[in-house]
């Protein structure tokens, strides 16, 4: 066929050939180099060319095509054939196409699809030999996403129709387009075209979980259905693969969008059979044009804003109020009217403010919630700043916005700290957008500095929305090309504690990273924390409860404040109660769950702030549904604000002048020692004093107590030289305690003056408590690396 003959020859008129396709294309793009170019991107097991047709290839907005994976299924190829014809020959038909760079292989199966034109009609698979005279692979079962999950049995047998082949992308052909789909990865569609059942398929096929993004992947749907509708009134039906289809794994729908296409869907042409006579070859193919179309426009639109303007038939008007949740305006046609929906342009370059955004109709991407964070910032100065905290490992900012920054009293929310645990972060957008919009409701809540967090785990989030829903860690490389590492096990508190193979394995999801603050993300959190040691109260928003969880994790001891934080943990269960009538279990977080070593509540307890809390909204689930934002948010914020008030109130009572002989209830850290015996010589300065006597290596002082200091004949008690020796510790706090406050019980003792230092190695025993229960010596560092001095045997005689 030469290119001047194109023109004359159509190729809608029967089914082509392998052969006569491969001419005709190549005709085509001699005739019409401007519009169009083909590739060849690599051959069949019996050697025939493998041949993508890119039109318009100027521009940047990708949608992918792909038919014919399954050889018979013959509507599709002459679809796709169709699609190049019109795109092509008759490009001014079609305005809105000239938008995107279409990429389409109307046959990736050449040899299955050219066994089907001389031998076998019914043939699915490709023609690759394998054991005892079988041949063939079902390249739709061949793909590298969950191709492991073995869903039915007969996939696995060479002689069955669906067999998956012996890995994933065994096969030429699966290979070739599983390297074109990675090379365009930056697609806003891609479609598998199949027969038979007029349905628009959506992500998963493997399983009837919900896909990520579940809404805007049937948003799509539904807009392809609605314009094939409109103007062929031919009804597709729009769904999860697995539900409306049959269960499948390694499909390239699944893997497409395992690798961050935005949209992917399978398009099932044709009602009743695979065989469809030669005269309906364009009305399949008018209406996989017309659905397509919709569906690229809507997917870039839909990416590219949430202010959007949709035009839509009365049929699909319902359905899109439903669905979407996103709609500025809606203009309804009537059902009658055969006319094209068109987007506007103008809407994708639209530049928005805060209000513009539907905060609560859909689960916000890291972009979409950066570009809100920082229009609220650009728009209400004087009500909130924005704050970049860090970068994560791929280099997005990890930012908190401040709201009522001039208050002295600080409340810091985190979410998202675990990926997949979507509503730490949709509440946090709840609690922003009140705080900001709706002041006037919360004025409890204007008392505080508000520090927020949405989005901690920015790569771990954007990774479970556009790949592995249920993906938790970060996305940094680990050891032995393993990825990520869990932020709530990376904080240094008994991080070294935690042995367990859930903790080591750099390939669990509980992996605690190779060593303390590994991740840039859990070091942005360090030091947030670290410069509002003063905050009144820490909320980590998590999912899977519903529970209100108190420090320790690593340990069934409980926090020193632990009656303090209880307090604050059932007035949040009490607000949330009479919010959502939700009942939520108030527990230390050992009590539910096995210990927990390195989390980011002990830390902050840690640090120094009294009252750390995890919440956990949600029964027994990661996963929120749209129309559950509001609710949730409402919960969260019922909770958190009673909290709030309820700490700064008890934190003004509590302890203002501690009881001292509370300390030989527990054992104390460096600091809590410190403070014990702080007050006890403001509580007695005529026979009490403390001063310090020396530093450590890591810069703590040493301090002494004097007691009945006045005296001259001195005894001198030093404890914890051996910093895991607590009992020695303790010892001396009960002596001080029975030495000051019941001297009347031991006449003989207050003849003299006793100099007791309680810590004799601070830097040891603080390592104790936090690291290594049995660490005796010093942290000053010494040769190869190492760290301590025993000092017991460091004196000079």
């Amino acid at each position: 066929l030469r290119a001047q003959d194109v023109d004359d020859f159509n190729p809608l008129d029967f089914f082509l050939t392998f052969d006569e396709t491969s001419k005709w294309l190549e005709a085509l793009v001699a005739k019409y180099p401007e519009k169009c170019l083909i590739e060849t991107m690599g051959k069949s097991y019996e050697g025939r060319n493998i041949i993508t047709v890119t039109i318009n290839p100027s521009q940047a907005r990708k949608v992918i095509l792909v038919a014919n994976l399954r050889a018979r299924e013959w509507a599709a190829m002459s679809s796709a054939i169709y699609i190049i014809h019109e795109l092509v020959r008759n490009s001014n038909t079609y305005p809105q196409a000239a938008n995107f760079r279409w990429i389409i292989v109307p046959i990736p199966n050449p040899d299955g699809y050219e066994y089907t034109t001389t031998k076998d009609r019914n043939w699915c698979k490709n023609r690759v030999p394998q054991s005892e005279n079988d041949y063939g692979v079902d390249l739709n079962r061949n793909f590298g996403y969950k191709w492991e999950e073995l869903i039915k049995l007969e996939d696995a047998y060479p002689w069955e129709e669906s067999f998956r082949g012996t890995d994933p992308f065994s096969e030429l052909e699966s290979q070739v387009i599983g390297d074109m789909l990675r090379f365009h990865s930056d697609a806003y569609l891609y479609v598998d075209m199949q027969t038979f059942g007029q349905l628009i398929l959506i992500p998963w096929s493997y399983t009837v979980e919900p896909a990520p993004n579940v809404n805007f992947l049937q948003s799509i749907g539904e807009v392809g259905a609605s314009a094939i509708f409109s103007q062929t009134n031919q009804v597709f039906e729009v769904g999860a693969s697995a539900e409306l289809d049959q269960r499948v794994s390694g499909s390239s729908m699944d893997y497409c969008y395992s690798i961050g296409i935005k949209a992917c869907v399978i398009m099932k042409l044709s009602s009743k059979s695979y065989y469809i006579p030669t005269e309906n070859i364009i009305p399949h193919g008018k209406e996989a044009l017309i659905g397509v179309i919709a569906m690229a426009e809507m997917a870039i639109c839909v990416v590219t804003t949430s202010k959007m303007i949709l035009y839509i038939t009365s049929r699909s008007a319902s359905t899109f109020m439903s669905v979407l949740g996103l709609l500025a305006v809606a203009i309804c046609l009537p059902a009658l009217e055969a006319k094209q929906a068109e987007i506007p342009i103008e809407c994708l370059n639209e530049t928005k403010t805060s209000k513009d955004y539907n905060v609560f109709d859909f689960i916000l991407s890291y972009n979409e919630t950066q570009e809100w964070l920082t229009a609220l910032a650009t728009e209400y100065p004087e009500k909130c700043q924005l704050q970049t905290l860090g970068q994560s490992t791929d280099g997005r900012d990890i930012s908190a916005i401040s709201i009522y920054y001039d208050k002295p009293k600080t409340i810091i929310l985190l979410g998202n700290l675990k990926a997949r645990e979507w509503v730490g972060m949709t509440s946090a957008i709840y609690i922003i957008h009140e705080l900001i919009f709706n002041t006037v409701s919360y004025p409890n809540a204007q008392e505080f500095q508000w520090i927020i967090v949405p989005i901690t785990n920015p790569d771990g989030y954007e990774y479970s929305r556009e790949h592995e829903r249920k993906w938790g860690k970060t996305r940094s490389v680990q050891q032995d090309g393993n990825i990520g590492v869990s932020m709530e096990s990376n904080f240094d508190v008994q991080w070294q504690t935690g042995l367990s193979n859930s903790f080591l394995t750099p390939s669990g999801f509980l992996y605690r990273g190779p060593h303390p603050f590994s991740e840039p993300e859990t070091r942005a959190i360090k030091e947030l924390l670290e410069s509002h040691t003063d905050a009144k109260l820490m909320v980590d928003m998590q999912a899977f409860g519903p529970n209100i969880y108190m420090p320790w994790s690593y340990t069934d001891e409980p926090i020193p404040d632990i009656d303090l934080v209880r307090a604050v943990a059932n007035a949040g269960r009490t607000a949330m109660l009479e919010q959502s009538q939700q009942e939520f279990d108030v527990a230390i977080v050992s009590d539910y769950a096995p210990f927990d070593h390195g989390t980011c509540a002990d830390y902050c307890y840690l640090i120094g702030i009294k009252v750390c809390i995890i919440l956990r909204q949600q029964v027994a689930t990661n996963d929120i549904r749209t129309d559950q934002i509001i609710s949730l948010g409402q919960e969260a914020f019922a909770g958190i604000q009673a909290m709030a008030i309820e700490s700064d109130w008890q934190q003004w009572t509590y302890h203002e002048i501690p009881d001292p002989t509370a300390a030989i209830t527990y054992f104390m850290t460096y600091n809590e020692t410190n403070d014990f015996m702080s007050t006890l010589a403001q509580m007695f300065p005529e026979r009490v004093k403390v001063e310090q006597i020396g530093s450590t290596a890591e810069g703590r002082d040493i301090n002494m107590v004097s007691v009945d200091y006045l005296l001259t004949k001195n005894i001198t008690i030093v404890a914890n030289l051996c910093a895991r020796e607590w009992v020695a510790m303790t010892s001396v706090i009960y002596f001080i305690l029975e030495l000051v406050y019941w001297p009347q019980k031991h006449p003989d003792l207050t003849q003299f003056r006793w100099n007791i230092v309680p810590i004799g190695n601070p830097d040891g025993y603080e390592y104790t408590m936090n690291h290594e229960r049995y660490w005796s010596k010093n942290r000053s560092p010494q040769p190869g690396g190492t760290f301590g001095v025993s000092l017991n045997a460091n004196f000079g005689y």
